[in-house]
């Protein structure tokens, strides 16, 4: 685990949007970790209703949205 420090230095630079979006990108991989300890579903809500994804899914949508994503200050 990261300390506090080393995070605000990782994070200094960045907008407070890049911000918010690496909290959501962190929060995201840990319920796709949670959900493949427990053998359990991502529960999402995608076209207007809730919906059940595998982590395995649900992981390869993270990382195709890493891929597309720029930041802002490039």
């Amino acid at each position: 685990m990261f300390t506090n420090d080393f995070m605000k230095a990782e994070t200094k630079n960045l907008t407070l949007t890049e911000k918010a979006e690496a909290a959501f990108q962190q929060a995201a991989i840990r319920v796709i970790e949670r959900a493949r300890q427990t053998g359990t579903p991502v529960i999402v809500w995608e076209n207007n209703q809730i919906s059940e994804r595998m982590s395995d899914e649900m992981e390869a949508l993270l990382k195709a949205s890493q891929r597309d994503v720029k930041p802002q200050s490039e």
